[in-house]
């Protein structure tokens, strides 16, 4: 389950997401996974999205964009 985007690893590596086991959940910090988008082979639900949702991803694109 995706519970986070734009991630950092120890190392400064940056990473797509960030996901923990589902029904598990956060449980500590070894508990999450850091990926990007293309380790993602199926979807299996996606929840609706939100004005507040879309706005953040815009913002978060332009941040990242301005990254690079």
């Amino acid at each position: 389950m995706i519970v986070g985007r734009y991630q950092l690893d120890e190392e400064s590596n940056v990473y797509d997401y960030v996901g923990v086991l589902n029904p598990k959940g956060f449980e500590d910090a070894k508990s999450m996974y850091l990926f990007n988008e293309v380790a993602i082979s199926e979807i299996i639900f996606k929840a609706p999205v939100t004005d507040y949702e879309e706005a953040y991803l815009d913002k978060l694109n332009d941040f990242i964009d301005g990254e690079k």
